[in-house]
């Protein structure tokens, strides 16, 4: 294969990185299926733009407001110009006339989505790789719009293969927590989940709290990290998430697009809310016992999420649960399946399934 795909995604301190980084790992397997990936959008980290330029992802800065006419027009007109197959739209800005907009031009249109965003879709392919996702939910879409659905799609970067027949060891009393709380948290919850851990009693606990390259709080978690002792670390703009999630005996996390990773390598987590498009995430999650939903991050308070974390890591039973729910849901393939259903589609146009398992 020797097609296009442009990637349309954003990502700013408040949007934060997770629109961007799934569609990057579409990307990389359209790249290893011998495609070419190119990006349209606005990218405010500096590392994250770095990050695509070491991924052979081509970024291209857009001026008008994103998801207006303007932005479609200037969408649809790169991706005539470089000839591309397929444009990929990731953000919840890309409603109904934007998706008609870039589905008049020449490629065919993806759109990700999380729990029917949209009021209507004209999409070629909708992808929603959330648990609960349903045909029901997307009723309102084109008799053409194709759809794939549930955490089968789920969208995991290369260096998460490596940890598909990974099996996790409970530890009887767990002592490592992984904190991660998106490529931005703009109200700085991670500060309080630092707070919290240091009210945690567990013997030798450890503590590793990634923060991302467009965190604006950066210098009060460095502050707060160095205060709590030696053994709490802080990484900014990790490379290499997977293993800090092996490492880990529980993570305090955000229930978006990194939920899947955590599944994947069944990681027990306590996650919280910090948008409104996580909630469902949330109580899925909680509800199929894949993780312990905390509810909305700002209602949260220090001393009960201290007492959660040490009750957890108390808890094997209770972790060995979560982590066997969890690793049922995500078995790493879900890019390469996208991949193959949009190679589908070219070849068995009128096909009404994508992809069976």
């Amino acid at each position: 294969m020797s097609s296009t795909l442009v990637i349309r995604a954003d990502s700013d301190v408040r949007i934060g990185t997770g629109h961007v980084m799934r569609c990057m790992a579409l990307a990389q397997a359209w790249q290893d299926a011998g495609g070419r990936v190119l990006h349209v959008g606005r990218i405010a980290a500096p590392s994250l733009a770095d990050r695509l330029a070491r991924e052979r992802i081509e970024s291209t800065a857009i001026e008008s407001e994103s998801g207006s006419g303007a932005d479609a027009a200037f969408t649809a007109a790169f991706a005539r110009g470089c000839e591309a197959e397929w444009i990929v739209a990731d953000g919840y800005q890309f409603r109904r006339d934007y998706q008609r907009a870039l589905a008049d031009g020449c490629a065919r249109v993806l759109v990700v989505d999380d729990f029917a965003h949209a009021s209507e879709y004209v999409a070629d392919v909708v992808l929603d790789q959330n648990l609960g996702a349903s045909e029901s939910i997307y009723a309102q879409r084109s008799a053409t719009t194709r759809l794939l659905l549930g955490p089968q799609f789920s969208l995991l970067r290369r260096e998460f293969a490596r940890w598909r027949d990974w099996r996790r060891m409970i530890a009887p009393v767990g002592f490592r927590v992984l904190v991660t709380l998106g490529g931005s948290d703009p109200d700085n919850q991670t500060f309080k989940v630092i707070e919290a851990l240091k009210r945690v009693k567990t013997k030798g606990l450890e503590a590793v709290i990634v923060a991302g390259g467009g965190n604006p709080h950066r210098e009060q978690l460095a502050s707060a990290v160095k205060e709590a002792g030696a053994n709490f670390r802080l990484i900014v703009d990790a490379t290499d998430l997977d293993a800090h999630m092996a490492w880990a005996d529980l993570a305090v996390a955000a229930s978006g697009s990194t939920s899947w990773e955590r599944a994947l390598l069944g990681l027990p987590s306590l996650v919280v809310v910090l948008a409104e498009n996580q909630k469902r995430i949330a109580a899925a999650l909680d509800e199929t016992e894949c993780a312990i939903n905390l509810g909305c991050a700002h209602e949260l308070g220090v001393h009960v999420l201290a007492e959660q974390i040490e009750s957890l890591l108390g808890n094997r039973n209770r972790r060995t649960r979560l982590a066997e729910c969890s690793r049922r849901l995500v078995d790493g393939r879900g890019a390469e399946r996208v991949v193959e259903a949009l190679i589908q589609l070219k070849t068995q146009p009128h096909a009404h399934y994508l992809f069976r398992e």
